[in-house]
């Protein structure tokens, strides 16, 4: 999380968000008092309200996907854009590539959820194989959300990390279409998605447990409305919960930081060796990552918001709140969330 605050402002995403949210699902001190030190110590402008579970709410630290379901009831204001991203997000896009990402949510309420073009995300993965972005010597991922290589596998979340070592994310956006729906339904990792609070609205809310199957597969098939993926902002995903036993030992996660703080850092490739991935069936059953969200909402109401031809400069004045969520290592969730007529503040 630490990485991400700081790439939001480096980037200038400051100038869009006006607050950030901490939804405190946790039972782990150590997480508590780092939201709480850092709302004392690091936001000196206010920007950070922490956000106790709702009452009633059982956090289990083994299933915490099962608690933060209950916060969605939170992101449902009509005329407002919420965008959830994960924690663990290392490397994100330009604030204009964000915006024209807002914009394409707000232009196309045909599609209930809009992801971002992710790296390190199964089926992302999968399509950037296809056209050439990644490469397929250390494996093929399948059009599979839980794919065993593109989740579960630690050392290929490694490779694909190293093909991103001296790139720009320019790569990844030229060479993919400027969108890609999901019209069959199929499930994708939310890693960074965005939905309309009235969609939400539509639900009270309302979310299974299991969030990312019902915001992806369920609520989309009942509304007859798919999913879809906007290709022309990139953002990067560090590791998903079986990868991150692996990945915590490969140096990256430190790269990353110091690229977010400009500091001098130095990673080369490894030596590979085709018995680093594995080629057995994965037995266990799969579970989703432990969630941490990151949560906005705007005020106002301007529909030249909608013109294509907004820019941040033009944008009206109003407020954006983002809400993290729970634990300090690279495993979870944000959500982040912008009312669709103002979401840019200047």
């Amino acid at each position: 999380m630490e990485i991400l605050l700081q790439l939001l402002t480096s980037k200038h995403y400051n100038t869009v968000v006006d607050r950030v949210q901490f939804w405190m699902n946790t039972l782990d001190e150590a997480d508590l008092a780092w939201m709480h030190d850092y709302k004392t110590s690091e936001d000196p402008n206010d920007w950070v309200e922490l956000i106790r579970p709702p009452k009633g709410t059982v956090i289990n630290p083994g299933i915490l996907w099962h608690s933060v379901c209950k916060f969605y009831r939170y992101a449902r204001d009509a005329d407002t854009v919420y965008v959830k991203v994960d924690d663990d997000i290392c490397a994100i896009d330009t604030l204009e590539r964000f915006v024209a990402f807002l914009d394409f949510r707000i232009d196309n309420e045909k599609y209930f959820l809009v992801s971002a073009n992710v790296l390190n995300n199964a089926i992302l993965t999968h399509y950037h194989q296809r056209f050439g972005n990644f490469k397929t010597d250390r494996g093929i991922v399948r059009h599979d959300s839980h794919d065993r290589l593109g989740l579960w596998d630690g050392q290929f979340a490694e490779y694909t990390h190293e093909q991103l070592l001296d790139d720009e994310l320019d790569r990844f956006r030229v060479n993919f279409p400027r969108c890609v729906i999901l019209q069959d339904y199929e499930r994708i990792c939310i890693n960074w998605v965005a939905w309309n609070g009235e969609d939400m609205a539509l639900f009270a809310g309302d979310v299974a447990k299991e969030d990312e199957l019902d915001l992806t597969v369920q609520k989309p098939s009942a509304l007859g409305r798919p999913c879809a993926i906007f290709g022309n902002f990139v953002v990067v995903h560090f590791s998903f919960g079986p990868q991150n036993k692996h990945m915590a030992r490969t140096g990256y996660l430190e790269m990353y930081r110091c690229k977010a703080f400009g500091l001098p850092h130095k990673l080369g490739p490894r030596n590979w060796d085709t018995a680093d991935i594995s080629t057995k069936a994965v037995e266990s059953t799969i579970v989703p990552e432990e969630p941490i969200r990151f949560l906005a909402t705007h005020a106002g109401n301007d529909a030249n918001w909608r013109s294509k031809k907004t820019s941040v400069r033009s944008a009206p004045k109003s407020s954006l709140i983002i809400i993290p969520r729970d634990t300090l290592t690279p495993v979870g969730d944000i959500v982040l969330t912008t009312p669709k007529p103002s979401v840019l503040v200047l």
